[in-house]
């Protein structure tokens, strides 16, 4: 038997599980992290699209994930138990394509490093505006605020290293959500 390709990920991977169709591969790189990547056929290359680093059920078939990316992500599974990216929850909207690079790498480098102004009465209490972006970096923690013994989570709150905690409500999305919820 010959070895058909090989591919690079980390220095080491604990575990790693493939998309039905082997256009992505998740993989822990030995570090508590999940990493999604899609291939680029043209290229031959593997492009990361996520890092997750917690998870949480929210039901037998659907888990919120959070990590690298600004917004928490829906996974569910269908009746075959495979597991798929459903959406977005808060996702940011597209800003316009007119900023320069230098105010991009401003902005990067600002939200990499946190900003170092003390947190107002008025910053903290954000509850009425959208949850259109809310979290500005890494979402590093997610937590059920359903009562003990549900089965469903409805509630849930996360954190970040943007000194945020967002309280998410899922009340009015399991339309949405779909039948998995």
């Amino acid at each position: 038997m010959a070895v058909v390709d090989v591919h690079r990920f980390a220095e080491s991977i604990t575990c790693h599980a493939w998309s039905p169709d082997l256009s992505m591969v998740a993989l822990c790189p030995n570090n508590n992290e999940v990493h999604i990547y899609k291939s680029s056929q043209e290229q031959d290359q593997w492009e990361r699209l996520h890092v997750l680093e917690k998870v949480l059920f929210i039901s037998e078939k659907m888990v919120i994930a959070v990590g690298y990316d600004s917004n928490p992500m829906v996974f569910a599974a269908d009746d075959t138990g495979i597991w798929s990216f459903i959406r977005y929850i808060g996702e940011k909207k597209p800003e316009s394509s007119g900023a320069s690079y230098s105010s991009q790498f401003s902005e990067a480098f600002t939200k990499f490093y946190g900003q170092s102004k003390a947190t107002t009465a008025n910053e903290a209490s954000e509850s009425s505006k959208s949850r259109e972006g809310v979290h500005d970096n890494c979402i590093n923690a997610i937590v059920s605020l359903s009562k003990a013994g549900s089965p469903k989570v409805m509630r849930f709150s996360t954190s970040g290293l943007d000194g945020k905690i967002a309280i998410w409500d899922l009340e009015n999305m399991e339309e949405e959500l779909g039948h998995q919820f």
